[in-house]
């Protein structure tokens, strides 16, 4: 696991204060750190080592994440059944018919990550007027 500059600048201080060379109240004035976060910091430091530093969290996968079975059936089912459909049709179509609950945003970045298109065209009025082109001078017409 790598770690953020951001992480190193803590044990660093963390490090300076364990040796006496900075005092907590000195460590609390550095950048990005108050009183209350270097006492809690300092005390899993001393207790966990480095690793007390360094976010719990961190590579973890979040618990709100949709599973890659729901992620599979959703590119299959716009594959098999809904082919012809956009993402946010589809996304509808889904919860009527499925009864898969997801935003569209959610299906576009699904079906986006699967490698398909949306098959939304955008028609728009030819340009009356073709755009002049530059002269080569300024102030030619």
């Amino acid at each position: 696991m790598t770690l953020t500059r951001e992480e190193l600048t803590r044990i660093k201080v963390m490090e300076f204060v364990k040796q006496g060379s900075m005092s907590r109240k000195e460590a609390a004035e550095t950048p990005g750190l108050t009183k209350r976060q270097v006492r809690r910091i300092f005390a899993k430091y001393t207790k966990e080592g480095e690793t007390g530093v360094i976010h719990a969290g961190k590579g973890r996968k979040s618990e709100r994440a949709l599973s890659e079975e729901l992620k599979a059936e959703v590119a299959h089912l716009h594959s098999e059944k809904y082919n012809d459909t956009n993402f946010t049709h589809f996304s509808e179509l889904l919860s009527e018919h499925e009864n898969i609950k997801l935003s569209a945003s959610s299906v576009r970045r699904i079906l986006k990550a699967a490698g398909k298109e949306s098959k939304r065209t955008i028609k728009r009025r030819p340009k009356k007027h073709k755009p002049r082109e530059r002269r080569t001078q300024e102030g030619m017409l």
